[in-house]
């Protein structure tokens, strides 16, 4: 199902979707109500859109925006939660930096992982706020969105283009199979019917499950390859 050519995939998640049900929420949606209060009209080079169940929020915004402030200063990349979506499990946390930020001062963060340097600052606080939520879901349970194999399972997941989602497919699904195969994830694409009200009408949602430290591994492999092939439009990230 999610790992053939997007015309052959039986799940049907190409499929164009009703603009209405999506669209006539764009606005509210991409309007921060977390802003970093700075725009610039300089070319940015990578967004990602992760997921955080709305229960969890709290340990990314942090008091009084602590926490993501500090996130902020630590990755220099721009991060925003865009506003709730009333009746809405999860909320947007929209990371994007510059082309030309580099990665001067982005690091690896602990031990366990020196071996996954972020190529970008958006890279950096898109692993930093997952591993904020993993870490959450562990002590306190998250949204249940299917049954997990073991106790310390977690997920991540984040909305794609349609348009950009092929470079984590592979002809005949070649590349997903190979993220599966050497982070030990459990990668899905899951079925348009599984969108969340947050997303758009040309999203495509994936999702990593396993482990902690497993999931942050092809967390960072999928980033790479969505860093690597940027998106074909920007998205607009305030109105």
């Amino acid at each position: 199902m999610d790992g053939g050519k997007s015309g052959k995939r039986k799940s049907s998640t190409f499929r164009e979707r009703p603009r209405s049900h999506f669209d006539n929420r764009k606005k509210k949606r991409l309007n921060p109500s977390h802003d970093d209060g700075s725009m610039s009209s300089k070319p940015i080079d990578t967004v990602y859109r992760i997921l955080c169940p709305v229960k969890k929020i709290g340990s990314v915004l942090g008091r009084g925006g602590e926490i993501i402030n500090a996130l902020r200063d630590e990755t220099r990349a721009k991060i925003r939660v865009a506003d709730a979506i009333p009746g809405a499990e999860e909320r947007v946390i929209i990371i994007f930096s510059y082309s030309d930020q580099g990665t001067d001062g982005v690091s690896s963060g602990d031990n366990e992982f020196k071996n996954l340097k972020p190529h970008c600052a958006a890279q950096d606080a898109l692993l930093k706020i997952n591993d904020r939520i993993a870490a959450d879901e562990i002590l306190h349970g998250g949204v249940v969105h299917e049954k997990n194999d073991s106790d310390d399972s977690v997920n991540a997941r984040i909305l794609v283009p349609n348009n950009q989602v092929g470079c984590l497919l592979g002809k005949g699904g070649t590349i997903i199979q190979q993220l599966r195969s050497e982070t030990g994830a459990t990668i899905r694409l899951l079925p348009s019917e599984h969108l969340p009200p947050c997303s758009m009408s040309n999203d495509e949602l994936v999702q990593i499950s396993g482990s902690p430290s497993v999931v942050r591994k092809a967390l960072y492999e999928i980033s790479s390859r969505l860093h690597q092939h940027p998106r074909k439009e920007n998205l607009l990230l305030k109105i």
